[in-house]
């Protein structure tokens, strides 16, 4: 294995020992003692994960809808709170790893827009 892989298996190991992770999984824990609540947090977050990826901006508004509606609906249950601030708490961390990453190593990459 080689000095790339070796690092990256600690930066990991260095995530799951930090406080965000720790939060999170304590969230995912919580949530995952209601199973029918588990499955609406994750169909909202597949609504959510589609209308990011959704390029047809005829069906962008509907999606938008349907997505507050339930997180309206869930937001009232703490247990459903505490993991989506957690979620979004690692996935911010992650995203800040990717783009140190990114402004560390000089792709020369135009910009797009």
């Amino acid at each position: 294995m080689g000095n790339v892989e070796v690092y990256v298996d600690r930066l990991i190991q260095e995530i799951k020992s930090g406080v965000v992770y720790r939060q999170y999984t304590v969230a995912l824990e919580n949530l995952n003692q209601n199973p029918e609540l588990k499955q609406q947090v994750d169909e909202l977050r597949r609504l959510n994960y589609q209308v990011q990826a959704e390029s047809d901006a005829r069906n962008l508004y509907d999606a938008i809808d349907d997505i507050e509606s339930k997180i309206d609906k869930l937001s009232c249950v703490p247990e459903v709170t505490q993991f989506l601030e957690a979620e979004l708490a690692l996935c911010r961390q992650l995203q800040s790893v990717e783009v140190r990453l990114h402004q560390g190593i000089n792709l020369n990459i135009p910009d797009l827009f």
